[in-house]
């Protein structure tokens, strides 16, 4: 609900009543509806690193070959998500994660 809206002396023409009850009811509303709005945007965004499993990571190469200078290695790749992980971590970026890859994943 934009601010303007909430101070729209208009807006209680919409009601449709006269009311100080369902006047007050209708900012309660709107206060609560801007309360979690805002509650939603102060969470910190979790930031993931996607990480292929061995086993995955030899199929997504057999199947897609030109990743493979993304991926040039399992060793190259998990050493790549320490050093990402690492540097998030030491930037004060919150809840970071490691998110388990797939082929089915991929090509979906």
């Amino acid at each position: 609900v934009p601010l303007d809206e909430l101070h729209d002396p208009k807006r209680t023409w919409v009601l449709g009543s006269d009311s100080p009850e369902e006047l007050r009811a209708e900012i309660t509303r709107l206060h609560a509806e801007l309360a979690t709005y805002r509650a939603a945007l102060s969470r910190p965004f979790p930031v993931a690193v996607l990480h292929w499993p061995e086993p995955e990571l030899t199929e997504l190469l057999t199947s897609y070959p030109a990743l493979a200078t993304e991926y040039p290695s399992y060793e190259a790749h998990t050493a790549a998500i320490e050093s990402a992980l690492r540097d998030l971590a030491a930037s004060g970026i919150p809840n970071l994660g490691i998110v388990r890859a797939t082929v089915p994943s991929y090509e979906a």
